[in-house]
């Protein structure tokens, strides 16, 4: 069954909604258990200098060892050091910064698989609190940078780009608008109290293949819980062409998702399950009801157990 290519404002191409039911791509490959060494340097600028010794790993390893279930884990390369002077006043110099990292580190005899620099920006009025490589081993933290701050910078060290949100008018995919950033991922805009999307977790790979079902023929699906553990799967795909649309159950669990409730939808574009785009249908995010009329996919929420929803999908 064929629809009319379209164009879908947020992900900036043209984008056939084909729905397939015989060829599903696979999912990216299950990440192993990781361990990440971050070794951390303070810098003081010549005209301003840190009024604390800042300790960024602190609450973003509990984080990401819980968002990837014990499969990531931060753990600090020695002792912060410095902080070291630099020489030069103020300035958002991050090549600087990064040689100086470097140099220091060599000169400590640092093993280390990552690099987090501190600095105040009293004087340098950097135009952002917080910057990373993405991806890449590198991160620039101002001084006071909230923890989901440095939980999204270390986001994009995995290559995690910024949650965008799509509009959709009654919740038709064919009458969507780009919108602001989405709120249900630090990658969005939301603090350390709310966890990565089913997206951003299926590219992490610490959303295994076997958490997850791609939809191919009609029927009703149950979608349990995307944390804290539950019945069901934790993502439903349905491919949509060349794109993916994904959905999710989000419900409080420990120390995650405690404002974040309800079924949310994203649209993938081709494999890249980076760069998804949270839908919203009106108000608010979390869908009841989402439809694609070209391509005849119809999308309806149903009932909720314990901690599972039933998701009826018609194509």
């Amino acid at each position: 069954m064929r629809s009319p290519a379209r164009t879908l404002p947020a992900l900036g191409a043209v984008a056939a909604l084909v729905l397939t039911v015989l060829a599903v791509l696979a999912p990216p490959a299950t990440a192993a258990t990781v361990q990440r060494r971050v070794a951390v340097v303070l810098f003081d600028f010549a005209d301003s200098k840190l009024r604390s010794v800042p300790d960024p790993l602190g609450d973003a390893a509990g984080w990401f060892d819980a968002v990837s279930g014990g499969r990531y884990h931060l753990v600090p390369a020695g002792a912060p050091i410095g902080p070291v002077p630099l020489g030069f006043p103020a300035a958002c110099d991050t090549d600087r910064m990064g040689a100086a990292a470097r140099a220091v580190l060599a000169a400590h005899a640092v093993d280390y698989d990552a690099v987090t620099m501190v600095f105040a920006n009293g004087e340098a009025r950097c135009p952002w609190s917080g910057l990373a490589s993405m991806p890449g081993r590198y991160t620039w933290i101002t001084e006071g940078l909230s923890p989901g701050g440095v939980v999204h910078e270390f986001g994009h060290n995995l290559g995690l780009t910024h949650q965008r949100l799509l509009r959709c008018r009654y919740g038709d995919l064919g009458d969507c608008t780009a919108s602001d950033e989405g709120t249900r991922s630090p990658m969005g805009g939301a603090g350390d109290d709310t966890g990565l999307s089913a997206p951003e977790l299926i590219h992490t790979g610490w959303l295994t293949p076997q958490e997850q079902v791609t939809v191919v023929r009609p029927g009703r699906y149950r979608l349990g819980p995307l944390y804290g553990g539950g019945p069901g799967p934790r993502a439903l795909v349905i491919p949509l062409g060349r794109d993916r649309l994904v959905l999710e159950n989000r419900r409080p669990a420990g120390r995650l998702d405690g404002r974040v409730r309800g079924v949310h939808a994203y649209l993938v574009p081709g494999n890249a399950f980076h760069r998804s785009a949270l839908i919203t249908t009106g108000r608010s995010a979390p869908i009841t009801r989402l439809t694609d009329r070209a391509a005849g996919l119809t999308i309806t929420v149903g009932e909720t157990g314990d901690a599972s929803v039933t998701v009826s999908v018609v194509l």
